[in-house]
């Protein structure tokens, strides 16, 4: 058995040689692209003021937003690693005197 492998645009191509058969598979990988539009849409209410007072104020402090936007700090923490984990925030620097990155929403 023989596997081939090739990248082609927008994806790659795989040939499989088994004895005297050849099965060639072409797979197409396309990035899915999300409107801002419908991305911030999925914001909860929670979501949406902590990505705003983080824009506003990128060294607050979670004990500040959990003031602000009336949840547990846990549940900030929480809400903020959902920020993290959709590539819209990033911590630069230390806990103490860092900030939060905001990545802008186009």
């Amino acid at each position: 058995m023989q596997l081939e492998y090739a990248e082609i645009q927008n994806g790659f191509q795989t040939i499989l040689q088994y004895s005297e058969q050849k099965i060639n598979t072409t797979i197409k990988i396309q990035a899915e692209k999300k409107s801002s539009e419908n991305f911030t849409e999925n914001f909860t209410e929670n979501l949406r003021k902590i990505y705003e007072l983080l824009e506003n104020n990128p060294q607050i402090s979670f004990n500040e937003l959990s003031k602000l936007v009336g949840i547990s700090r846990r549940a900030i923490i929480n809400n903020v690693n959902k920020l993290k984990d959709k590539g819209l925030l990033e911590r630069i620097g230390a806990d103490k005197g860092g900030y939060w990155r905001v990545i802008k929403i186009s």
